[in-house]
C-alpha cells in the first residue's frame, strides 16, 4: 500500500549535501562542515533538525526531477552519477561550477555557506548553486545594456523568484524560462536543460516517476478528513483520488507545502464529469466521485501538494 505521506527520494542520480570536510579544486581552500555548537565530531538535535529542514527544501526544489536528494554518503557512493554541495561555517554566500558536471564528480561541487539554510531564504541558495552544476546561468532581466538577476531588478514584483535569478524571498521559488547573463538574445530553459542532462546519464525522460500512474487511487482517512500527497512531476501529469462521499457540505482544498513551487488545479468529477473546482460543495449528494489534481499552464507550477476533502 502507497504510504500516505509526501513523496521523498526519486531512482535517478544522487545530489549530496552536508558533507563532513571538503578541499575546493576551485580555489583550494579547506571548508570546514556544518557546525553550530562548537562541536564538529556529531549533530546535534538542533543541529539535525536544520539538516532535516534543508533536506526537506531540496528535495521540493528538484520534486519534479529524476534525482535522489541524500545527506547519506553511502547513497552518493552507490550513486554512478551524482554531485555535492557543502554546508559549511567557513563561507557566507555560495558558489558552484557552472557546467553540467553532475555526473563527472571531481567538477560537480559547490560551496554554501549555513546562513542559506533555514530562516528567509529556505535553502533557495543551496538550490541555486546545484543549478550551477547543472549548467544554468543566472536568471534575469536585460535593461539598459545591463543584466540584473531577478532579485536586484528594481521593478521585480517579488511574486516569483526563480532559482537562478536569486528570488529567495518571492512569494513563490522555482525554475524559469527566459532571458540570463550569458547573452542577452537567447532563452534558458532550466527544467529542460536540467532534464536533458539527466537524460544523458540515463533516465528515461529527466523527469521523476510518475507517483499515480493508473486508475483512481483511494484517499487516506485523516478521521475528520480525507486526504493525499501527491507530486505533480511534469506540466502534462494528472493525479486522481476516489472519494464514497456519504452525503452532505463538501469542501475541496489543496495544501502547498513550503516552498513547492506547485499550483495545482483541482476538479471534482462525477462520472467523468466536472461538477466543480477547488471550494465548497452544499450538500453534495451521496456517491462515488474523483477528485483530479492537474498542473496549471504556467512554466514550473508543479511539484509536491496535498489535496484534502473534508
Amino acid at each position: 500500500m502507497r504510504a500516505c505521506r509526501l513523496p521523498g527520494g526519486a531512482s535517478g542520480g544522487s545530489v549530496h549535501f552536508f558533507g563532513r570536510r571538503r578541499v575546493s579544486p576551485a580555489d583550494g581552500v579547506d571548508y570546514g562542515p556544518f557546525d553550530r555548537d562548537g562541536d564538529p565530531s556529531t549533530f546535534s538535535a538542533a543541529e539535525r533538525d536544520a539538516v532535516i529542514l534543508s533536506w526537506t527544501h531540496i528535495s521540493r526544489y528538484f520534486a519534479m526531477f529524476d534525482v535522489n536528494v541524500t545527506t547519506d554518503d553511502a547513497v552518493r557512493q552507490a550513486s554512478d552519477a551524482w554531485g555535492w554541495i557543502l554546508i559549511t561555517e567557513d563561507y557566507s554566500g555560495g558558489w558552484g561550477w557552472k557546467s553540467s558536471a553532475i555526473g563527472t564528480p571531481q567538477e560537480a561541487q559547490a560551496v554554501v555557506g549555513s546562513d542559506s539554510i533555514d530562516g528567509a531564504d529556505r535553502s533557495r541558495r543551496v538550490a541555486h548553486e546545484l543549478g550551477h552544476n547543472f549548467a544554468l546561468e543566472h536568471s534575469g532581466v536585460w535593461d539598459g545594456g545591463k543584466f540584473y538577476k531577478w532579485e536586484d531588478w528594481p521593478q521585480w514584483d517579488g511574486v516569483y523568484g526563480p532559482i537562478m535569478g536569486g528570488g529567495g524571498y518571492g512569494e513563490r521559488t522555482g525554475w524559469a524560462k527566459g532571458k540570463h547573463a550569458g547573452d542577452p538574445i537567447s532563452v534558458q530553459d532550466e527544467m529542460k536543460i536540467i532534464r536533458g542532462i539527466l537524460m544523458d546519464l540515463g533516465s528515461a525522460e529527466g523527469w521523476r516517476e510518475d507517483d499515480f500512474p493508473e486508475g483512481a487511487t483511494p484517499m487516506c482517512d485523516g478521521g475528520t478528513f480525507l486526504h493525499r500527497d501527491g507530486n505533480l512531476e511534469r506540466p502534462t501529469d494528472e493525479d486522481r483520488f476516489v472519494v464514497e462521499w456519504g452525503g452532505g457540505d463538501l469542501e475541496l482544498v489543496v495544501e502547498i507545502p513550503e516552498v513547492s513551487a506547485a499550483l495545482p488545479v483541482v476538479d471534482l468529477l462525477a462520472g467523468g464529469q466536472v461538477v466543480g473546482q477547488e471550494g465548497v460543495f452544499p450538500g453534495l449528494s451521496a456517491g462515488t466521485y474523483e477528485i483530479r489534481v492537474r498542473a496549471p499552464s504556467e512554466y514550473a507550477a508543479i511539484g509536491v501538494y496535498r489535496v484534502v476533502a473534508r
